[in-house]
């Protein structure tokens, strides 16, 4: 696990020894089962497990793209080519957020710049499993340009805290704790802050 844990994932729970009751476990359980019952007997799956092989994308591997110097990185669930179109579909356990359109836009400006496909050709499907529940979108240039602009502003202020932007090096002093202990609860990075885990 410390030798290697890109690769290892601690339980959050067991690892700070946060107590989960048996109906939580329960309720966790159940929506998982949903997640995976509702996506096996999507159509979605049944289109997927049609189409040869041969015509889908690199997904699962960390990849990235440019925009203006600044390199962006992610990971497609599913994307796949179907006529000379491009579709991308991403797959969400939890509830619907305006942040879950943003990052498909992304994906969709990867498959314009690294793929060569037009975005009028690209189609991004967002599987909502819990609600069992598929929106589609296609992404106007004024959300295009919309996101490229949000993307280099929060590049730009997270380059404006550190210490030598050139470099990418930071000083831990430009980031002081917080003092509400209650919002680190639930945060996987808390031993690294405080040396444990957050009571």
């Amino acid at each position: 696990m410390e030798k290697k844990p890109k690769w290892n994932t601690n339980l959050f729970e067991h690892y700070y020894n946060r107590e989960i009751t048996k109906e939580d476990r329960l309720r966790i359980k159940e929506r998982v089962l949903d997640s995976l019952a509702n996506f096996y007997h999507s159509d979605i799956f049944a289109r997927i497990r049609d189409i040869e092989p041969v015509s889908w994308k690199p997904i699962e591997q960390f990849q990235s793209f440019k925009i203006d110097d600044y390199t962006i990185g992610l990971k497609i669930d599913f994307a796949i080519d179907i006529d000379g179109n491009l579709e991308i579909h991403d797959w969400k356990t939890g509830k619907e957020d305006e942040s879950n359109i943003e990052q498909l836009i992304c994906y969709a400006l990867y498959g314009e710049q690294k793929w060569g496909y037009n975005l009028d050709n690209i189609t991004l499907k967002l599987f909502y499993l819990n609600d069992n529940r598929i929106e589609e979108y296609k992404v106007s240039p004024e959300q295009k340009s919309e996101v490229i602009d949000n993307i280099i502003k929060n590049c730009q202020t997270m380059q404006s805290l550190l210490a030598d932007p050139d470099n990418n090096i930071a000083n831990k002093d430009n980031f002081p704790m917080i003092e509400n202990l209650n919002v680190c609860k639930w945060c996987f990075f808390q031993e690294i802050c405080y040396g444990g885990s957050v009571e």
